[in-house]
Protein backbone atom coordinates (compact mmCIF):
# COMPACT_ATOMS: atom_id res chain seq x y z
CA UNK A 1 0.00 0.00 0.00
CA UNK A 2 1.13 3.55 -1.24
CA UNK A 3 2.79 5.62 1.67
CA UNK A 4 -0.39 6.79 3.59
CA UNK A 5 1.70 10.19 4.33
CA UNK A 6 4.62 11.95 5.01
CA UNK A 7 6.29 14.33 7.31
CA UNK A 8 9.14 16.76 8.13
CA UNK A 9 10.73 18.42 11.32
CA UNK A 10 8.36 17.55 13.64
CA UNK A 11 6.90 19.01 17.05
CA UNK A 12 5.84 17.04 19.33
CA UNK A 13 7.05 16.72 22.98
CA UNK A 14 5.70 13.55 24.90
CA UNK A 15 4.41 13.81 28.60
CA UNK A 16 5.10 9.97 28.75
CA UNK A 17 1.89 8.90 30.34
CA UNK A 18 0.40 5.75 29.47
CA UNK A 19 -3.36 4.84 29.52
CA UNK A 20 -4.67 1.90 31.01
CA UNK A 21 -4.79 -1.29 29.26
CA UNK A 22 -8.34 -1.12 28.66
CA UNK A 23 -9.12 2.92 28.67
CA UNK A 24 -11.15 3.87 25.23
CA UNK A 25 -10.79 6.86 23.68
CA UNK A 26 -12.45 8.43 20.30
CA UNK A 27 -10.00 10.25 18.31
CA UNK A 28 -11.22 13.13 15.95
CA UNK A 29 -9.92 12.60 12.31
CA UNK A 30 -9.79 16.22 10.61
CA UNK A 31 -11.12 16.12 6.71
CA UNK A 32 -12.75 19.24 6.67
CA UNK A 33 -12.35 20.66 2.80
CA UNK A 34 -9.47 22.98 2.83
CA UNK A 35 -7.18 21.04 5.34
CA UNK A 36 -3.46 20.61 4.39
CA UNK A 37 -0.39 18.59 5.83
CA UNK A 38 2.78 18.80 4.96
CA UNK A 39 5.68 16.70 5.85
CA UNK A 40 9.39 15.66 5.52
CA UNK A 41 10.61 12.45 5.11
CA UNK A 42 14.02 11.49 5.50
CA UNK A 43 16.40 12.23 3.77
CA UNK A 44 14.76 15.76 3.44
CA UNK A 45 11.75 15.10 0.76
CA UNK A 46 8.66 17.10 1.18
CA UNK A 47 5.38 16.05 0.99
CA UNK A 48 2.03 17.14 1.27
CA UNK A 49 -1.80 16.07 1.36
CA UNK A 50 -4.78 18.53 0.96
CA UNK A 51 -8.57 17.87 1.00
CA UNK A 52 -9.55 19.66 -1.75
CA UNK A 53 -13.06 18.53 -2.17
CA UNK A 54 -15.51 16.08 -1.94
CA UNK A 55 -17.52 13.97 -4.01
CA UNK A 56 -19.72 10.88 -4.46
CA UNK A 57 -18.51 7.86 -6.06
CA UNK A 58 -20.19 4.89 -7.89
CA UNK A 59 -20.72 3.06 -4.70
CA UNK A 60 -23.26 5.62 -3.92
CA UNK A 61 -20.93 7.01 -0.96
CA UNK A 62 -19.93 10.35 -0.07
CA UNK A 63 -15.76 11.03 0.09
CA UNK A 64 -13.45 13.77 0.53
CA UNK A 65 -11.11 13.79 -1.96
CA UNK A 66 -7.65 13.79 -0.68
CA UNK A 67 -4.83 14.74 -3.15
CA UNK A 68 -1.06 14.00 -2.72
CA UNK A 69 1.99 15.49 -3.54
CA UNK A 70 5.66 13.38 -3.38
CA UNK A 71 8.39 12.69 -5.13
CA UNK A 72 7.16 9.54 -6.65
CA UNK A 73 4.42 11.63 -8.33
CA UNK A 74 0.94 12.97 -7.50
CA UNK A 75 -1.94 10.87 -6.60
CA UNK A 76 -5.68 11.19 -5.38
CA UNK A 77 -7.67 9.19 -2.95
CA UNK A 78 -10.85 9.36 -1.30
CA UNK A 79 -11.65 8.68 2.56
CA UNK A 80 -14.39 9.08 4.78
CA UNK A 81 -15.26 9.27 8.93
CA UNK A 82 -18.63 7.00 9.12
CA UNK A 83 -20.90 7.45 12.02
CA UNK A 84 -19.81 5.18 14.04
CA UNK A 85 -15.86 6.85 14.01
CA UNK A 86 -14.44 4.77 11.54
CA UNK A 87 -11.82 5.90 8.50
CA UNK A 88 -12.64 4.58 5.04
CA UNK A 89 -10.77 4.33 2.17
CA UNK A 90 -12.36 4.43 -1.42
CA UNK A 91 -10.91 1.22 -3.63
CA UNK A 92 -12.01 -1.05 -6.52
CA UNK A 93 -12.30 -4.50 -5.46
CA UNK A 94 -11.52 -7.21 -7.66
CA UNK A 95 -13.71 -9.77 -8.38
CA UNK A 96 -12.48 -12.83 -10.94
CA UNK A 97 -12.12 -12.86 -13.65
CA UNK A 98 -11.18 -9.27 -14.18
CA UNK A 99 -14.29 -7.28 -12.48
CA UNK A 100 -14.27 -4.01 -10.92
CA UNK A 101 -16.52 -3.13 -7.74
CA UNK A 102 -16.70 -0.05 -6.09
CA UNK A 103 -16.14 -0.76 -2.71
CA UNK A 104 -14.54 0.64 0.49
CA UNK A 105 -12.22 -0.69 3.15
CA UNK A 106 -12.03 0.16 6.68
CA UNK A 107 -8.60 2.27 6.89
CA UNK A 108 -8.33 3.93 10.87
CA UNK A 109 -11.19 2.93 13.55
CA UNK A 110 -11.14 5.97 15.40
CA UNK A 111 -13.02 4.66 19.12
CA UNK A 112 -10.11 2.47 20.37
CA UNK A 113 -8.00 0.86 23.20
CA UNK A 114 -4.96 -0.68 23.48
CA UNK A 115 -5.00 -4.43 21.23
CA UNK A 116 -7.81 -3.56 19.08
CA UNK A 117 -7.13 -4.88 15.44
CA UNK A 118 -7.66 -4.32 12.44
CA UNK A 119 -7.27 -5.51 8.79
CA UNK A 120 -6.80 -3.99 5.76
CA UNK A 121 -6.00 -4.54 1.92
CA UNK A 122 -1.98 -4.44 0.73
CA UNK A 123 -3.10 -3.32 -2.59
CA UNK A 124 -6.89 -2.51 -3.63
CA UNK A 125 -7.39 -5.19 -5.83
CA UNK A 126 -5.21 -7.77 -4.10
CA UNK A 127 -6.48 -10.49 -1.97
CA UNK A 128 -3.52 -10.27 0.55
CA UNK A 129 -4.12 -7.94 3.73
CA UNK A 130 -2.16 -6.66 6.67
CA UNK A 131 -3.32 -5.83 9.99
CA UNK A 132 -3.23 -2.16 12.12
CA UNK A 133 -2.38 -3.32 15.88
CA UNK A 134 -3.23 -0.34 18.76
CA UNK A 135 0.63 -0.72 20.74
CA UNK A 136 0.49 2.71 22.29
CA UNK A 137 -1.80 5.31 24.14
CA UNK A 138 -0.94 8.10 25.70
CA UNK A 139 -0.60 12.31 26.21
CA UNK A 140 1.56 14.68 23.73
CA UNK A 141 2.65 17.64 23.21
CA UNK A 142 1.97 18.93 19.57
CA UNK A 143 2.46 22.37 18.41
CA UNK A 144 2.11 23.49 21.90
CA UNK A 145 -0.64 21.40 22.53
CA UNK A 146 -1.68 18.56 25.11
CA UNK A 147 -3.51 16.05 22.77
CA UNK A 148 -4.14 12.29 22.62
CA UNK A 149 -1.89 10.40 20.22
CA UNK A 150 -2.31 6.56 19.24
CA UNK A 151 0.47 4.56 17.99
CA UNK A 152 -0.62 1.64 15.30
CA UNK A 153 1.95 -0.83 14.55
CA UNK A 154 1.85 -3.20 10.83
CA UNK A 155 3.87 -6.15 12.03
CA UNK A 156 3.92 -7.96 8.79
CA UNK A 157 6.05 -7.11 5.81
CA UNK A 158 7.37 -4.10 5.97
CA UNK A 159 6.03 -2.85 9.78
CA UNK A 160 4.47 0.64 9.22
CA UNK A 161 4.62 2.41 12.68
CA UNK A 162 2.02 5.10 12.38
CA UNK A 163 1.56 7.91 15.39
CA UNK A 164 -1.96 9.57 15.47
CA UNK A 165 -2.93 13.14 17.04
CA UNK A 166 -6.19 13.66 18.55
CA UNK A 167 -7.82 16.28 16.10
CA UNK A 168 -4.86 16.49 13.66
CA UNK A 169 -3.87 12.90 12.36
CA UNK A 170 -1.05 11.25 11.34
CA UNK A 171 2.13 13.38 12.98
CA UNK A 172 4.44 10.33 12.58
CA UNK A 173 4.98 7.51 10.01
CA UNK A 174 7.65 4.68 9.93
CA UNK A 175 7.89 2.47 7.13
CA UNK A 176 10.46 0.28 5.40
CA UNK A 177 13.37 2.12 6.74
CA UNK A 178 11.98 5.89 6.13
CA UNK A 179 10.84 8.08 8.86
CA UNK A 180 8.50 11.10 7.92
CA UNK A 181 7.21 14.09 10.43
CA UNK A 182 4.73 16.50 10.36
CA UNK A 183 6.47 20.13 10.01
CA UNK A 184 3.13 21.97 9.87
CA UNK A 185 -0.56 21.68 9.04
CA UNK A 186 -3.79 23.87 8.43
CA UNK A 187 -6.75 22.00 10.11
CA UNK A 188 -10.18 23.99 9.91
CA UNK A 189 -8.39 27.37 8.92
CA UNK A 190 -5.72 27.16 11.94
CA UNK A 191 -1.88 27.12 10.86
CA UNK A 192 0.35 24.76 13.19
CA UNK A 193 3.57 24.81 12.60
CA UNK A 194 5.60 25.40 9.21
CA UNK A 195 3.81 25.41 5.62
CA UNK A 196 6.44 25.89 2.71
CA UNK A 197 4.52 24.12 0.24
CA UNK A 198 1.92 27.06 0.36
CA UNK A 199 1.23 30.49 1.49
CA UNK A 200 0.37 30.40 4.82
CA UNK A 201 -3.21 31.27 6.01
CA UNK A 202 -2.39 34.91 6.95
CA UNK A 203 -0.20 35.19 3.52
CA UNK A 204 2.86 36.31 5.51
CA UNK A 205 4.87 35.13 7.02
CA UNK A 206 5.11 30.99 6.43
CA UNK A 207 6.04 29.82 10.18
CA UNK A 208 4.53 29.76 13.21
CA UNK A 209 6.51 29.74 16.60
CA UNK A 210 4.23 26.86 18.08
CA UNK A 211 6.59 24.54 16.25
CA UNK A 212 9.37 23.01 18.13
CA UNK A 213 11.38 19.64 17.30
CA UNK A 214 11.32 16.66 19.71
CA UNK A 215 11.14 12.98 19.79
CA UNK A 216 8.95 10.05 20.46
CA UNK A 217 9.32 7.18 22.85
CA UNK A 218 8.41 3.60 20.61
CA UNK A 219 6.07 1.07 22.97
CA UNK A 220 8.86 -1.26 24.03
CA UNK A 221 6.79 -4.12 22.06
CA UNK A 222 7.46 -2.31 19.00
CA UNK A 223 11.12 -1.65 19.56
CA UNK A 224 11.18 -5.01 19.84
CA UNK A 225 9.65 -6.30 16.85
CA UNK A 226 11.06 -4.09 14.69
CA UNK A 227 14.71 -5.19 15.99
CA UNK A 228 13.70 -8.40 15.12
CA UNK A 229 11.84 -8.30 12.11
Amino acid sequence: MKSIFVFVYLTIHTAGTLWAQQENHVFHYPLNVGDLWEYRRSPGFLVTREVIGDTMLANGKSYRILKEVAPEGTSTFFQRVSDSSEVFQFYERLERPNQHVPDEFLLYKLDIQIGDSWKFPIFPTGDDSMTFQVVQLADTTLFSKTLKFANLFVPEGFQMNLFIADSIGIFVEESEGQRSELQGAIIDNQQFGIITSVRSINNSPRENNDFFSTTIPIHSTVRQQLSTG
